[in-house]
């Protein structure tokens, strides 16, 4: 099912067999071969370049790094390939919520222009792992 976000909420759940929601918010992990700094230095004017706004960057000690975007709906493919040019190793989680902004993005063309849309990525050096993604078993 396609997720539809509107700016402006329904007093139903469920409009027309689409989830209504707001602003969708994307939180996303990946890992750099390089350091994670570099990678949000660099990403930092990609999305700049795209047309997006940084909200904020944030540096840890455990050497990940982080940062938080924004960008208009509309160039969600855009992000997408800055994210993998970039050479961003993202995990399975993040791969399936971007593949599937974007595919309910394009199926809906004209309905997203002015929509904005909120990212935010941790990044990690290639020796950590991504968090284990809890599965639930269907009975």
């Amino acid at each position: 099912m396609c997720v539809i976000y509107h700016p402006i909420s329904s007093d139903q759940e469920v409009v027309l067999g689409f989830e209504s929601q707001s602003i969708p918010e994307l939180r996303l992990i990946g890992r750099s071969d390089g350091a994670p700094e570099r990678m949000v230095y660099y990403l930092t004017g990609a999305i700049l370049a795209c047309g997006g706004q940084m909200l904020s960057r944030r540096f840890h000690s455990d050497g990940s790094a982080a940062i938080e975007c924004e960008f208009l709906r509309a160039h969600c493919v855009d992000i997408y390939g800055v994210l993998l040019a970039a050479g961003l190793h993202l995990s399975r989680s993040s791969h399936l919520k971007l593949a599937e902004l974007c595919r309910c993005t394009h199926a809906m063309p004209g309905g997203f222009e002015d929509q904005r849309v909120i990212l935010e990525l941790e990044v990690m050096d290639q020796s950590s792992e991504f968090p284990a993604v809890s599965r639930r078993r269907s009975v």
